[in-house]
């Protein structure tokens, strides 16, 4: 039997990490990534702590917010900011002055910020992430081709085709396909 998780109180935690309780809450009030226009699930995402903790952000439930890794990034690291206006609704701001909010149905531009059409400010969320991830470290070791005796058998790829109806054109079987 699980305890009832209060969405709307401020739990809190005295550590950098958020409690199970703490974390649960945050993912059912989330329910998806709180960037704007991504649909991942808050399950999956890491808590953020919206005001960093190590400038002073507590653990607690107003100051946390679910981002999949890679918004994560995106904000930690390229100039994205929010902030909590109610429980599950988020104001951000990108690194250009365009203004979204975040609710839990969906993602609305905000009128009479820099940046125009909704596909346009998509694109350069999608540039400077793109730019972020190219100053990131590469791969410690290079994936290397098989050679040798560890070298996998070649393969001849058949290709069965099927009826309509599920069976193996021209035998005239019934077996279904092996799916």
């Amino acid at each position: 039997m699980r305890p009832v998780i209060d969405l709307a109180e401020d739990y809190s935690a005295t550590t950098y990490e958020a409690s199970p309780k703490l974390r649960e809450q945050a993912i059912l009030r989330d329910r998806t990534c709180a960037f704007p226009f991504c649909n991942r699930l808050a399950r999956s995402a890491d808590r953020d702590h919206i005001t960093p903790h190590e400038q002073g952000g507590p653990t607690r439930s107003a100051n946390l917010g679910s981002l999949c890794r890679r918004h994560h990034r995106c904000k930690t690291h390229d100039g994205w900011s929010y902030v909590m206006l109610n429980p599950g609704t988020y104001y951000w701001c990108d690194p250009h002055g365009t203004q979204y909010l975040v609710t839990p149905a969906t993602t609305f531009l905000l009128p009479g910020t820099r940046g125009g059409p909704v596909v346009r400010a998509r694109q350069r969320a999608l540039a400077s992430m793109r730019a972020t991830a190219q100053g990131m470290p590469n791969r410690r070791h290079q994936v290397r081709p098989f050679t040798g005796e560890h070298a996998p058998a070649s393969r001849t790829h058949q290709t069965t085709a099927y009826t309509s109806t599920g069976r193996i054109a021209g035998t005239g079987g019934t077996d279904p396909p092996p799916f």
